[in-house]
Formats: C-alpha cells, sequence, structure tokens
C-alpha cells in the first residue's frame, strides 16, 4: 500500500484544493509514484460521465510507468475500471489522437481516417517487394536474402559503371570506389545484410545513396543509436566525402560530429533558424550554445 513521504503529502493535498501545482523533477524523489496515485484518485473521486484525466509526458519510455502505476492504485477499487477514465499520451500521441478523434477540430473532415502501424508496415512491405521485382531483384521480399555485395550495388552483383563527362569523374560511384571509401564493408561483402552489425548498416545505406552518384546527399542522423568508436568513423567518412567534393546536407543532433564536418551550420528551434554561421562562430557563439543546445 502505497505510503506517501511528508513532501509526497502536500502533494496530494492539491485534490482537494484545485487550481495549478507544479512538481520539482528531482531524480528520485518519487514524484511519478505520487502523480499516478493523484491521478487515480481523480479518476476514482472527481470525474463525471465522458470526462476523463490527462497525463501528458515527454518519453515514450514513461507512458507504460505511468499507465501501469495508475492501474495498481485503481486495481483495488471495484467501483473503478483499472484501464478507464485516464489516458497517458507524449504531446506526439495527444496530436495523433486528437486528430483521429476529432478532425474537425483541425479543419479536416468526419470520415477523416489515419493508417495504423500494421497498415503502414504492410505498405512498406509491398513497396519493397514492387521495388525488388521491378528492379530485377526476383523473389518474395519476404524471403530475399541479400549479401552486401547485392544491396550496395541495388541487388544486382555487379558494380555500377562510370559515365559521363569526364571531368566529373570524380563524382562517379561504382562498387569499387564505395568499397574503397568504406574499407569495413569491403571485408564484409559476402555477408548477408542481416549479418552486419548497426554501424556497418549505417555505411552500407550511406554506401547505397553514393550508387545514385547524387549531386547532394541527405542524411539524417546517421549517428543516432552508434556507438562511438563508430560515429567517430562516419565523421571521417564524411569529411572523405566533402573533401572529394560532394555536398552534403546533414541533420545531426551530435553536436561534436556535425561542427567537425560542416562548412556552414544553421541551428534551429521550433521551426526557426535561431543561428546561422560557420562552426568556429557557433562554437564563440556561448548563448546560442546554452540556450538552444544545451552546452
Amino acid at each position: 500500500m502505497f505510503q506517501p513521504r511528508p513532501a509526497q503529502q502536500k502533494i496530494l493535498e492539491y485534490l482537494g484544493l484545485g487550481g495549478k501545482m507544479g512538481v520539482s523533477a528531482v531524480p528520485g524523489s518519487g514524484k511519478t509514484v505520487t502523480l499516478s496515485y493523484l491521478a487515480a484518485q481523480l479518476v476514482k473521486e472527481k470525474i463525471r460521465g465522458d470526462e476523463e484525466v490527462l497525463i501528458v509526458t515527454f518519453a515514450n519510455s514513461a507512458v507504460d510507468h505511468f499507465t501501469r502505476r495508475i492501474r495498481e492504485f485503481l486495481q483495488p477499487d471495484a467501483s473503478a475500471r483499472p484501464d478507464a477514465g485516464y489516458r497517458v499520451r507524449t504531446l506526439h500521441g495527444l496530436a495523433h489522437d486528437i486528430l483521429r478523434e476529432r478532425p474537425t477540430l483541425l479543419g479536416l473532415p468526419e470520415d477523416f481516417d489515419i493508417v495504423d502501424e500494421r497498415v503502414s508496415t504492410q505498405l512498406l512491405e509491398d513497396l519493397v517487394a514492387n521495388w525488388l521485382r521491378v528492379s530485377g531483384v526476383g523473389g518474395d521480399a519476404s524471403r530475399r536474402r541479400l549479401t552486401l555485395e547485392e544491396l550496395a550495388s541495388g541487388g544486382s552483383a555487379s558494380g555500377g559503371s562510370a559515365s559521363g563527362d569526364a571531368s566529373y569523374s570524380r563524382l562517379i560511384w561504382t562498387l569499387d570506389r564505395v568499397l574503397e571509401n568504406f574499407p569495413q564493408l569491403a571485408q564484409r561483402l559476402k555477408h548477408l545484410g542481416a549479418e552486419l552489425s548497426g554501424g556497418e548498416q549505417q555505411m552500407l545505406a550511406i554506401a547505397r545513396a553514393l550508387m545514385t552518384n547524387p549531386t547532394l546527399l541527405l542524411m539524417d542522423e546517421p549517428s543516432e543509436g552508434l556507438a562511438p568508436l563508430i560515429v567517430k568513423e562516419i565523421g571521417r567518412m564524411l569529411n572523405e566525402l566533402r573533401m572529394q567534393g560532394l555536398s552534403i546536407l546533414l541533420v545531426e543532433q551530435n553536436l561534436a560530429l556535425a561542427l567537425s564536418v560542416a562548412d556552414r551550420v544553421y541551428v534551429m528551434s521550433k521551426g526557426r533558424i535561431v543561428f546561422e554561421g560557420t562552426p568556429s562562430a557557433l562554437r564563440a557563439d556561448q548563448e546560442t550554445l546554452h540556450r538552444y543546445l544545451g552546452v
């Protein structure tokens, strides 16, 4: 049974007072269990009819935590349904709910529908299967197993070929040239795609993009979820590509990586550019670093 500490008891007294309340987010202070208990009490004692208690949290992981705690507090009460009278959402999840349940609030028609995860996954699988079929790879996409060599060359075990004006030959990417720039992939050439590490899969994604011979390479957080040594290797590769004359538009949350490879930096906050300049200018701008990047 929940026995609140004195500080937690002061928070729970809010239930009889009403109004606004702020709770300090001190790690280990028991704020999650306290707020979950408060929400459970509101569900049991305060809401009427089709009303709900809404808990909005920042992290996806906290959604399950809050939900489990509230359900535990409601479980002993036979008059309360442990799965009704409240919802826990992230801001993204709340926007999704509003869009799905009340589309007219956003100026959308009543019959507006959102494709759920199951349907979207099936659509993606169908698109991949169709691409494999029309590109000559053949076979059922769900059973097809491709080696790194086949994946890097777009489904064909033979590499691309250089073509076009010889003056642009440094920008023509063939399989041999890609492997020269990504020596780690060359060592894994006959391995299946599923056998590659996370870092190697990221290198492969870059390699596949280069095989299209782009004039501009777009990259969205290539360092996400990778070990520091792999991030360092990604940075080396990006600098190599930049030195070879390839234009790169990089969206990156790793500030050190971004500053090490960029010629020009843009910092965005809430959809607005709040800084534009060189990496050295950003390093010297302590206000921007602290206010927008938490450095």
